[in-house]
């Protein structure tokens, strides 16, 4: 017998007067002690499937039609106060959101275990042993850290069967592998059913027994990992596949090592201050000693986990942070005495498309933006640029008269980019640009900003913690560890003939079909 059935679940949506169906027809069994996983792009209905489980939809939501059963109990009749934590748990995809910030970790999971022995017994079980940890706020850990404090929450009360809503998300690679192993192996020692929901099929095909292929609100595929992988019936699945065959580099202009060095860093430091106590100083060496050229039209990949020195790195070549000591040029000037015509050579396209956009101003004035505080052109001039990036990166110039919620995610990051491209840039530096982007719109992406790359001669700082889409764009990686370059080459030596511990590491994490 299976401990959950969803049997013929849909779910509509009431939104601007209109009513949808945003999941028809959904029926599956998860059985127990299962590890199952749910995979599919952005808006498939993943999330919205695991929250009508627990009974949290929002409140323009509603089960039209179905019923899910838990022990073969319907669950629109339970007291779903006594299931959720204690029979069903559930792992939300954001950490930060997830805990308060305005309470410690010691409390938060009080509210679950009720002493003070049993929470950090739990804490010790999710491999966070430190006593610093007990007693910190959430903002004080890393992204992994609070997510395993997330898992120690939703096992508190033995639950035996944990929904996981994209665990990994926002994670580097190396931590996303230990999180995903930390799951699966709580699961089989106590026996617990899990679910895993995620957009990574790779991620997916090695943790679960089972997949179920979601795409626009309908299960189209399930069966075990091998049947789905070597024997694909949908075509969505099918291209979820070839995403993740082993990536071979496309982009190697076989004359940038001529061209002149458009970026150089020479010996750069940047130190932080920490904290400050009676006659000591503390600092945080964030890059130490780091030496790299980018040359015209070609692009470099910083690979590195969290914390290596990737954004700070960024932000020096921005000059948004000046170096402790070192040069850095640009077009062989010192960034801190560039002209104002200098700096608008260098832009930049980050991590989150919809926090880096406003939300209150129109497609158009946000691209419009840039032309108007370097007084380029005249009003219709401007116009008529807005609509040539907008056709450029594949958005329809009718769109210009949306705002930013009125686009998918994939979008909104199609929009930074013809943001980036207004004042015809030399150097775009993309920190993290694909990281909450699907497998199938990562690619996109990508190609993208091959093609524009190509087409205007741009060179790209590419900055990323997944090593698996380097090779795709990079011409050059440069693998970063603790603030210092510690392997640096081409895409195919770095894969083939790794040098460092910590490349082989990043490699070995790298889930590949």
């Amino acid at each position: 017998m299976n401990i959950l059935e969803v049997n013929n679940l849909t779910i509509g949506i009431n939104q601007n007067g209109c009513q949808f169906e945003a999941i028809r027809d959904l029926s599956f069994g998860i059985a127990k002690a299962e590890v199952a996983g749910i995979v599919g792009q952005s808006g498939a209905g993943k999330t919205l499937t695991a929250l009508s489980i627990m009974r949290l939809l929002r409140k323009e939501a509603f089960i039209k039609k179905g019923q899910i059963l838990y022990k073969g109990a319907d669950l629109a009749t339970e007291d779903m106060a006594k299931i959720r934590g204690s029979q069903i748990g559930l792992v939300y995809q954001n950490p930060f959101t997830s805990l308060n910030p305005a309470y410690k970790i010691s409390s938060q999971l009080l509210e679950c275990t009720g002493s003070v022995k049993e929470a950090k017994e739990l804490l010790e079980l999710v491999g966070l042993k430190s006593e610093r940890i007990f007693d910190s706020y959430p903002h004080e850990l890393s992204g992994g850290q609070c997510q395993r404090v997330c898992i120690a929450m939703a096992i508190a009360k033995q639950p035996q069967l944990l929904i996981a809503d994209e665990p990994t998300t926002g994670l580097d690679v190396t931590i996303a592998a230990k999180i995903m192993e930390l799951l699966v192996g709580i699961a089989k020692d106590k026996k617990i059913s899990l679910i895993l929901i995620g957009h990574d099929l790779g991620i997916m095909a090695k943790y679960c027994h089972r997949l179920m292929v979601f795409y626009h609100g309908s299960l189209v595929e399930e069966g075990s990992v091998n049947d789905i992988l070597d024997k694909p019936k949908h075509s969505y699945t099918r291209k979820m596949i070839d995403c993740l065959k082993k990536p071979k580099s496309h982009y190697h202009p076989p004359t940038n090592h001529q061209l002149p060095a458009l970026l150089e860093f020479k010996q750069v430091v940047k130190k932080f201050p920490t904290r400050r106590r009676l006659f000591r100083h503390h600092t945080l060496e964030a890059v130490d000693n780091v030496s790299f050229k980018l040359n015209e039209q070609e692009t470099v990949g910083l690979v590195g986990e969290s914390g290596c020195g990737k954004s700070t790195l960024a932000n020096l070549s921005l000059g948004l942070l000046k170096p402790t000591s070192g040069d850095i040029l640009f077009q062989g000037q010192n960034i801190n005495g560039l002209s104002k015509e200098a700096k608008k050579q260098r832009q930049i396209i980050f991590q989150d498309p919809y926090s880096s956009l406003n939300p209150r101003m129109k497609i158009k004035k946000i691209i419009e933006e840039p032309l108007c505080i370097y007084k380029v052109g005249d009003k219709q001039a401007r116009t008529k640029r807005v609509n040539e990036l907008l056709e450029l990166v594949g958005i329809a110039q009718k769109d210009a008269e949306k705002y930013p919620h009125q686009f998918s995610t994939g979008q909104q990051q199609r929009i930074t980019i013809a943001r980036a491209l207004a004042l015809n840039p030399k150097l775009v530096v993309l920190d993290e640009p694909t990281s909450s982007l699907d497998t199938s719109i990562k690619a996109q992406i990508i190609n993208l900003l091959k093609e524009l790359g190509e087409r205007f001669k741009m060179s790209y700082l590419y900055i990323s913690h997944d090593l698996a889409m380097m090779p795709l764009i990079a011409d050059r990686i440069i693998v970063l560890y603790q603030g210092r370059i510690v392997e640096q080459g081409s895409a195919k030596d770095i894969f083939k003939n790794p040098k460092h511990s910590y490349t082989q590491l990043l490699i070995d994490s790298v889930p590949m079909l």
